[in-house]
């Protein structure tokens, strides 16, 4: 029975690790045909990392998930846990033992760990038309003087549709793997743009109808049903 299990599990896997044949002219747009249709981002997490606020009606923005803060306050937690059991350490010994300096550091990369990846993981994804920007990051476009620093940015009006793309992700082992789903955004150059990606289909096709609406943009959803 687990050998049949097995086998499945593997059938199932080299169907999902093929790529999803994707035809741009459904979409009935000569930059549907000039857009890249493969992954914008560098892989998605098997678990919500983000969600969907409106602020004021003016600007919406993608906001961490109680499931991100939690995961990178393990790490920021397990390390500051390390620190006082290591200054409790060296203060039972008098300073006599340098052995708890190994704790010491061992608390310091992972409190610096789970900073960084809250940092990096939660920056600000906003669309905002006040200012008429899109940018991901805690530097928006236009406070800066050369927008060319920052990475992830566009102005409103250049976005042209919203592209919805589906993704196996192995997890490197023969049984394990999940799917992941990107929002991206196509400009009216082609070029795309990465906003988020999601674990969940269901969730992201419902944040991407209402940036949708947001925009006045429509949504080229290549996610497969079922």
């Amino acid at each position: 029975m687990f050998k049949k299990i097995a086998e499945k599990l593997k059938k199932l896997k080299e169907l999902a690790s093929k790529d999803t044949k994707i035809d741009p002219a459904v979409f009935n747009d000569p930059i549907a045909e000039q857009t890249e249709w493969n992954s914008a981002s560098k892989g998605g997490a098997n678990f919500q990392t983000h969600h969907l606020v409106e602020l004021y009606g003016e600007s919406v923005e993608f906001a961490p998930t109680r499931g991100l803060k939690l995961f990178c306050s393990v790490f920021a937690l397990f390390g500051a846990f390390a620190l006082v059991a290591t200054a409790l350490w060296f203060s039972s010994t008098k300073g006599r033992n340098w052995e708890p300096l190994i704790g010491l550091a061992f608390g310091i990369v992972f409190c610096g760990i789970g900073i960084g990846l809250y940092r990096h993981l939660a920056s600000p994804i906003v669309f905002d038309k006040r200012n008429g920007f899109f940018w991901k990051g805690r530097t928006p476009p236009h406070e800066v003087f050369d927008t060319s620093v920052i990475k992830y940015h566009a102005q409103l009006n250049e976005i042209h549709a919203l592209q919805l793309l589906q993704f196996w992700n192995s997890g490197g082992g023969d049984s394990s793997g999940y799917y992941y789903y990107e929002l991206n955004l196509v400009l009216k150059t082609g070029k795309r743009l990465n906003v988020v990606t999601y674990a969940r289909k269901e969730k992201i096709r419902k944040d991407a109808a209402t940036l949708s609406e947001f925009l006045g943009v429509p949504v080229w959803d290549t996610i497969p049903e079922g």
